[in-house]
């Protein structure tokens, strides 16, 4: 493994996705990094690509115990003696739905993951941050321009982004936070992530970008190591859309 030069980042939904790519372009950033997420075994995979030291925490972020887990988690020898200096908010759940046609449990259910759970996560590691950290919130193009059937993860996402803005004032100049706004990437997160390239749903999702593709997980993953990194240090409350031009239309 190579050597820690950064601090420890905490990453949510590191199973898969974003939250994966992440994951690996922070350890070769050189991040030891804490993978959190629901699936053990997803997360034991992501963690045998890492170069730097890891450990996983298989917690569902919306229980009571995650959060006092994943502090508990940070301490662990495992991860070295380095501070934490970077807490990614990356878990998330998405629904269609028309608003009619939603039930109070699915608000719950987007509320919960999308906005209360990294409020919770927020609280929790504030005490324990390192000097000079950052917060980053992956939210998303809906949270600041919705579409029709999206009610709920759209306004959890809204919420997430003022959240971002409201603590940059808040922690700063001692912590920074950012937002990530990623328009439609090719994740488990959607339906047709698992359909053949050559699938209609999946030409469709192409066709309706001004890039004429999906974006992929890698460069959601190379905003956030931006925000991370030395480069961004007078960069906070703002956030960054990554979206092939998405939110134009």
């Amino acid at each position: 493994m190579s050597n820690v030069t950064r601090g420890t980042a905490v990453i949510t939904g590191a199973g898969s996705g974003i939250g994966a790519a992440t994951a690996r372009r922070l350890s070769a950033d050189g991040f030891s990094v804490l993978l959190i997420g629901r699936s053990r075994d997803k997360l034991e995979r992501v963690a045998e690509t890492l170069v730097t030291p890891r450990l996983i925490c298989a917690v569902d972020v919306t229980s009571p115990e995650a959060p006092n887990a994943i502090v508990s988690a940070l301490q662990s020898v495992e991860l070295g003696p380095y501070p934490l200096q970077a807490l990614v908010n990356n878990a998330a759940v998405f629904h269609r739905l028309s608003f009619t046609a939603t039930s109070e449990q699915m608000w719950r259910d987007e509320l919960e993951t999308n906005l209360l759970a990294p409020v919770r996560l927020i609280q929790a590691m504030l005490p324990i941050f390192g000097e000079d950290g950052v917060i980053i919130n992956v939210s998303s193009t809906l949270g600041i321009r919705p579409i029709v059937n999206t009610s709920a993860y759209s306004a959890a996402k809204a919420g997430l982004n003022s959240l971002t803005q409201c603590l940059a004032l808040e922690l700063a100049p001692r912590i920074r936070v950012c937002g990530v706004c990623p328009g439609l990437i090719d994740t488990p997160i959607h339906a047709f992530h698992t359909e053949n390239e050559s699938s209609e749903n999946r030409k469709l999702a192409h066709r309706s970008q001004p890039m004429a593709r999906m974006g992929r997980p890698e460069e959601i993953a190379a905003m956030i190591s931006f925000l991370a990194g030395p480069e961004s240090t007078w960069t906070t409350g703002s956030l960054h859309t990554v979206d092939g031009g998405i939110s134009l239309l």
